[in-house]
C-alpha cells in the first residue's frame, strides 16, 4: 500500500487499494477506523476474520457487500460503522463477535446471509430496514442478549431459526404482509410472552413458537398450515372452522385451553391432534 515507501499511508495510497482480499491484517489491531479513507475500496474479504483484538471499525463507502466470514470471531468487536452504501451481509459475516452491542443497518441494505449474526450474545436490539426483503436462516440464532427486534414492513417470508434460542427476546414486531414462518423461528423465545400475527398470515411452520414463553395466542382466519409444536400458550383462540391437519399441534395440549367456533367445537373433539387439549370450548378467536 506505501507506494513511495516514506512509511506513512496517504490519502491518495489509500484511494488506490480496491480489494483486501488475500491480505492478513495483524492479529493485534485493535482499531481501523482509518478504513473509512479507503474510498475506492470494494471488497474487504476475510482480511478481519478472527482479528480476536478488533474493537472498533468504520467501512468506506465504496463497500457495498460484507462477505461470506468477513468478521467471523472477532469476539472483541462492539462497534462498526456501516455505509449507506451497503447492499448485501455475506453468510457468517459477524458469527460470534460477542461483544457487539449495537449495529445499525443501512436503508439501503437488501439481503442478510444465514448465520449473519449467530451469536451475538452481546446484541441488544435489531432495526431490520424496510430495504431488505431477503433474509437468510438463522441469522441471530443464539443472540441470547437481544430484547427487541423490528422486521421490515413487505417481509412475507421469516426463515426457519430466525430468532432460535434468543431467551431475552421479549418484543417481536411482524409486518402485515407477513405469509410465513418458518420453522423453529422463535423457538425457545422464553421471554417472548407475547406476538400479534397478523393477517394474512397462511404458514406457521414446525416448531415455530416451541418452547416460547407466550401465554396466549390468537391465530389469524387465514392460516392453511400449522405444523408440529408450532403452537405454544395455554390458551389458544381458532377462529378456523375446519380442523388443519396436524399431528402434534402443540407440546403442552393437555395443559392449555382450545377456543374455536361454536359450530366446530364437536369437529375439534374429534380431530386427531386437536382433540388432545385439555378443553375445547367455543370462542370468537379474541382474547
Amino acid at each position: 500500500w506505501d507506494e513511495n515507501k516514506d512509511g506513512e499511508l496517504s490519502l491518495y495510497e489509500a484511494s488506490l487499494v480496491t480489494s483486501l482480499k488475500n491480505i492478513s491484517i495483524a492479529n493485534d489491531i485493535v482499531s481501523f477506523d482509518e478504513l473509512k479513507y479507503f474510498e475506492n475500496l470494494s471488497d474487504i474479504g476475510t482480511a478481519f476474520k478472527s482479528r480476536t483484538n478488533l474493537s472498533s471499525i468504520t467501512l468506506p463507502k465504496s463497500v457495498a457487500t460484507i462477505g461470506t466470514q468477513a468478521f467471523y470471531n472477532c469476539t472483541a468487536l462492539a462497534s462498526i460503522q456501516l455505509p449507506d452504501s451497503l447492499e448485501s451481509i455475506g453468510e457468517y459475516a459477524f458469527h460470534n463477535c460477542t461483544a457487539l452491542t449495537s449495529i445499525q443497518l443501512p436503508n439501503s441494505l437488501e439481503t442478510i446471509g444465514k448465520y449473519a449474526f449467530y451469536n451475538c450474545k452481546a446484541l441488544s436490539t435489531i432495526q431490520i430496514p424496510e430495504s431488505v426483503q431477503s433474509l437468510g436462516e438463522r441469522v441471530f440464532e443464539n443472540c441470547s442478549g437481544l430484547t427487541s427486534a423490528t422486521l421490515p414492513k413487505g417481509l412475507k417470508s421469516i426463515p426457519a431459526y430466525l430468532f432460535l434460542k434468543c431467551s431475552a427476546l421479549a418484543e417481536v414486531v411482524l409486518p402485515v404482509s407477513l405469509e410465513i414462518i418458518g420453522g423453529s423461528a422463535f423457538k425457545e423465545c422464553a421471554s417472548l410472552t407475547q406476538i400479534s400475527l397478523p393477517e394474512g398470515l397462511s404458514v406457521l411452520s414446525g416448531g415455530a413458537f416451541d418452547g416460547s414463553g407466550l401465554k396466549e395466542m390468537v391465530l389469524p382466519s387465514t392460516l392453511t398450515q400449522i405444523g408440529d409444536y408450532a403452537l405454544a400458550g395455554s390458551f389458544i383462540h381458532c377462529p378456523i372452522k375446519e380442523p388443519i391437519s396436524v399431528k402434534y399441534p402443540s407440546r403442552d395440549a393437555r395443559n392449555t385451553v382450545l377456543y374455536v367456533p361454536e359450530e366446530s367445537v364437536d369437529a375439534y373433539r374429534n380431530a386427531s391432534g386437536w382433540k388432545n387439549f385439555i378443553v375445547i370450548a367455543e370462542g370468537n378467536g379474541n382474547t
